[in-house]
């Protein structure tokens, strides 16, 4: 019997974490819904409200953002931009001090792809890397002429991994976003170089990124000198004219530079101005070719 009247009692007993969210959420719903208010005061105490409370606040402005009310509609996707912006730039400035550990150029694009979409998840993307490296590992094991390693990594790229350079949209927006890459197998040279960078870092190949005008290939570890070309059908050559080293970061900055290109094209004010700050997080220090 006293099992029983524990039971009981436990199931009548509430659970206040799960009250406290659902009240969390009723009150940023709430905040959400003042938004686009009429009084001018209103709207800018909402506004700033929104942005102090960050990412939870981000599933109510996209719903928001798909209502039928316009006023409503527009102002929560320009809230989303900003929130999105501000929640990169701050990570981004985290990281920017990092760029000598390997992992932070895969952090970094996976930041950048949540300025476009919140659900981005970086796990999702980690995994669909360790994936590749899975296949690649035991196909280099032994391997070490730069030749050889090229070949292989040719033949998984393209004939297996299927990904290819957007050769027909190659303005597309998500050629510069690596979840979308790696759904769709389609990159331009700088996306596509930086996934063969990261998975071949899980499997101890350490690969060198070259870029030049619209070009972006990776060189093989040893002598003599060979270099992939992602975007061409992983073509190799022994040519290296006219191409420069890249960090880290110099690979991220190009790929905010192609997204900056695009959207300049296409008169997009909100998402131009996320974009420089995103740049201004990384303090770039030169010039990075495009593409």
């Amino acid at each position: 019997m006293e099992n029983a009247d524990n039971s009981e009692t436990a199931t009548g007993d509430s659970n206040p974490r799960v009250e406290a969210d659902a009240s969390e959420s009723a009150r940023l719903a709430a905040l959400v819904s003042l938004i686009a208010d009429a009084s001018p005061t209103v709207r800018e105490a909402t506004s700033q409200a929104v942005m102090e409370a960050g990412r939870s606040v981000l599933p109510h402005l996209e719903q928001a953002s798909d209502q039928a009310d316009a006023r409503r509609r527009v102002r929560a996707r320009l809230l989303l931009v900003e929130l999105r912006c501000r929640l990169a730039v701050e990570q981004l400035e985290q990281l920017r001090e990092r760029f000598d550990d390997p992992r932070t150029l895969e952090r970094a694009t996976v930041l950048l792809a949540q300025t476009r979409d919140a659900g981005v998840q970086a796990s999702e993307v980690s995994a669909a890397l360790d994936g590749l490296a899975a296949d690649l590992a035991p196909r280099i094991e032994g391997v070490r002429h730069p030749r050889n390693l090229a070949q292989i990594l040719r033949e998984l790229l393209v004939s297996e991994w299927g990904f290819r350079g957007n050769v027909r949209n190659y303005y597309d927006l998500e050629n510069s976003y690596i979840d979308r890459v790696l759904d769709r197998r389609l990159g331009i040279p700088v996306t596509l170089g930086a996934i063969c960078l990261m998975v071949t870092r899980r499997v101890g190949l350490e690969l060198r990124g070259l870029g030049g005008p619209g070009r972006f290939l990776v060189q093989l570890p040893g002598d003599p000198v060979h270099l992939i070309d992602p975007f061409r059908g992983g073509a190799i050559t022994q040519a290296s004219a006219g191409l420069r080293p890249m960090s880290d970061r110099d690979i991220l900055v190009r790929m905010i530079g192609n997204l900056q290109l695009v959207h300049r094209g296409r008169g997009d004010v909100a998402e131009l101005k996320v974009l420089h700050r995103l740049r201004r997080a990384l303090e770039p220090g030169s010039p990075v070719a495009r593409g």
